[in-house]
């Protein structure tokens, strides 16, 4: 039914899983590298249906019916990933992957002004599809910034710590929300009651309080139960002699 952050990982999961085995293998030819016909048509033509095809759907209440909602709408942005990070990697320089990821997130924030938020995921509800314009932006923008980390000295220990949290993701999605409980929790209706520039703040410093604070957390997990997230301990390399 969507509670806590399992509901997000049943839709990568599904999502993952249609696109590995069967749309993929439609997409692209057998040397996996040229699409059929020599162009992203069929793919694009795809992913555009997958992005407006749950607004026509509105308000759901059925469990599955959400689900296979939220499904529709992942598949569409992630296949919009997919094509973006391709074409970024092979024809942008540092500085246009630059110039591109700063017009798009201002454009992407003007949408938000402008239109707000067009995506629900948790709710598998899509009702306000202008401001899906502002969700397609700011991830075309969010996959341009990453792409800039890889180029640029500088930022290198940012992408580090990036990795960092993105090997260990599946533990951050659950430690995350329950380390906010506890801190939101213990605040109570001082939290909830803040507004403006206040709101920001707090709520950047809880943020860099919990990313600090799941640290441990992660640590211990791989060391010692590496099992409750599908990874073995390595087994001891024996001396032959």
């Amino acid at each position: 039914t969507g509670n806590g952050t399992v509901w997000f990982l049943l839709t990568l999961f599904i999502t993952e899983i249609i696109y590995v085995f069967c749309l993929r293998n439609a997409f692209y030819s057998k040397d996996k590298n040229a699409m059929l016909g020599g162009k992203h048509f069929v793919e694009a033509l795809f992913m555009i249906t997958c992005l407006i095809v749950p607004y026509l759907f509105g308000e759901l209440t059925n469990p599955f019916a959400i689900v296979g909602n939220r499904v529709i709408a992942a598949m569409g942005y992630y296949i919009l990933g997919v094509m973006l990070i391709d074409i970024v990697h092979k024809s942008c320089t540092v500085n246009m992957k630059f110039l591109s990821a700063l017009i798009l997130t201002v454009m992407g924030v003007v949408a938000w002004i402008v239109f707000g938020n067009g995506v629900n995921f948790f709710g598998g509800s899509f009702i306000n599809m202008p401001g899906m314009s502002s969700a397609i932006i700011l991830s075309l923008a969010s996959i341009a910034w990453l792409k800039c980390l890889e180029e640029i000295s500088v930022l290198r220990q940012v992408k580090r710590f990036l990795n960092y949290y993105g090997r260990n993701s599946l533990i951050v999605m659950i430690i995350h929300p329950t380390l906010l409980l506890f801190v939101t929790y213990s605040l109570g209706g001082i939290f909830w009651n803040m507004s403006g520039i206040i709101a920001i703040v707090v709520s950047l410093i809880v943020f860099a309080i919990l990313i600090i604070g799941e640290v441990p957390f992660i640590w211990f997990i791989n060391k010692y139960i590496p099992f409750v997230i599908g990874k073995r301990k390595p087994k001891p390399i024996k001396n032959e002699g």
